[in-house]
């Protein structure tokens, strides 16, 4: 690529993101969201959702501490790690 392209295409890119920004309603930092979304249905979905996430944590039961035997009769910690 000579040195001319780099220029040129820097350059159009510098142009086109100038266009893009200066059409009213756009968000920099978000562009894709809309400014005040207005959708009850799909906010109360997402906030069970999280409820239920949150219940699934604290809900699930504590693992068993030791859950084999070696043959010599001795137990095994899974949570003791390697």
């Amino acid at each position: 690529m000579t040195r001319r392209t780099l220029v040129l295409s820097c350059l159009a890119c510098l142009v086109a993101g100038y266009l893009v920004a200066s059409v009213p309603g756009f968000d920099p930092i978000n562009p894709f969201v809309p400014k005040r979304p207005d959708r009850p249905v799909a906010r109360f979905l997402a906030r069970l959702a999280k409820m239920g996430l949150w219940l699934a944590v604290f809900a699930e039961p504590q693992p068993m501490q030791y859950a084999a035997r070696h043959g010599d009769g001795s137990m095994i910690c899974h949570a003791e790690g390697w």
